[in-house]
């Protein structure tokens, strides 16, 4: 039998906070993948270009949130659980095509920060997953004020990433 959820319904409004902190401005572009290969340290304009479609990506996943919440009532958890899991494994992927990059020195920092944000967003993102499918609403509510606060920490390492690059080109 579906149950409506309520696990995510007493976090709603954390929740669109984070899907807008995570958001953000961008575009609809997703790139390709980045391999991770020896690969000689990119210029400053080699990281701009392999940053975009990663960057696209993150902004693909706030909007996604967006939508998964304001979905979220009369949603089973089930359906939510797997939607929360799907975008866990986007922002993991999207953590994975960050480490990949060998990036000026003077950039490290910066894609650092970014990386380490992006990896807590994921993790909240899999413990508003698993609160759902276990039908818990304070963990929920838990996870998702850990997700609001780190939304924050990853927008605003997606700024100070994107204020030392160049303007993509495209």
């Amino acid at each position: 039998m579906a149950r409506s959820s309520r696990a995510l319904a007493v976090g709603g409004t954390a929740l669109v906070l984070a899907a807008a902190a995570l958001a953000g401005c961008g575009d609809d572009d997703t790139g390709g993948t980045v391999t991770t290969t020896t690969a000689p340290r990119l210029s400053v304009t080699g990281a701009a270009a392999a940053y975009a479609p990663i960057r696209a990506e993150i902004v693909a996943i706030g909007r996604d949130l967006g939508t998964a919440v304001r979905n979220a009532p009369g949603t089973a958890d089930a359906e939510l659980a797997d939607q929360f899991s799907a975008l866990t494994v986007r922002a993991e992927s999207a953590v994975a095509r960050l480490e990949s990059l060998d990036v000026p020195a003077d950039l490290d920092t910066a894609f650092d920060d970014l990386r380490e944000a992006l990896s807590d967003g994921a993790e909240d993102l899999r413990a508003v997953a698993t609160a759902a499918r276990q039908h818990d609403p304070q963990a929920a509510r838990e996870a998702t004020q850990r997700l609001v606060s780190d939304s924050a920490a990853i927008r605003a390492a997606r700024a100070q990433v994107e204020r030392q690059l160049p303007p993509a080109r495209g």
